[in-house]
């Protein structure tokens, strides 16, 4: 294989990023797949505490201003 075989073989391209890269995963490079995990956890864990807010704050087992504390 000479150089500019090595050239034209090159990777996939994130569809985000737009970086170079040899493994995909659903379009994304590995840093920006990783960080929409990130994210998708962040948001799952505040959805988790508003319900549980919500749950409380109906069967009166918390205040608003204990709330605040949370």
């Amino acid at each position: 294989m000479n150089s500019e075989d090595w050239d034209k073989a090159g990777g996939i391209f994130c569809r985000r990023c737009h970086q170079e890269t040899v493994r995909v995963f659903n379009g994304l490079c590995l840093s920006c797949h990783q960080g929409d995990d990130a994210k998708k956890a962040e948001d799952m864990e505040m959805k988790s505490k508003r319900r549980y807010i919500r749950a409380h704050l109906a069967r009166g087992d918390i205040s608003l201003r204990e709330i605040r504390d949370l």
